[in-house]
């Protein structure tokens, strides 16, 4: 992967020290009119619903797998869910796993984690335990 001008060593380090504020967020299947999420597109989904639905916000963030004693690392993943008006932090976006993983908020602000997301490609960091 080209330098994404991030420093991914200590994101993840900060991501993996703030581990334990993971929270498994509830899942709920959604439509507006003909439109659905898709799978493998949280932001857009998450931006789109948020966009018509004013009272729930996006929340940008990571999903965290440790592979326990299988591996020395652990890996986060990007991820979006949204907010709704009571505080609730809910998936909208469809996957086939039965897993549910913990969901670390972000500390970038929204144009910081577009950036890092979407335009440098930073969708995924390994960070070694």
């Amino acid at each position: 992967m080209a330098d994404s001008g991030f420093d991914t060593q200590e994101i993840g380090r900060r991501l993996y020290a703030r581990r334990k504020e993971g929270v498994v967020t509830k899942i709920a299947s959604v439509e507006i009119g003909d439109w659905k999420p898709s799978e493998h597109e949280c932001h857009g989904n998450v931006t789109t619903w948020c966009e018509r639905n004013p009272q729930h916000k996006p929340v940008r963030g990571w999903l965290f797998f440790d592979f326990d004693d299988y591996f020395p690392h652990v890996r986060f993943v990007a991820h979006s869910v949204i907010e709704d008006e009571n505080g609730n932090l809910i998936d909208i976006t469809p996957v086939i796993s039965f897993s549910r993983y913990p969901f670390i908020r972000a500390e970038e602000d929204e144009e910081m984690f577009a950036s890092l997301v979407e335009e440098q490609g930073v969708t995924e960091i390994n960070y070694v335990k």
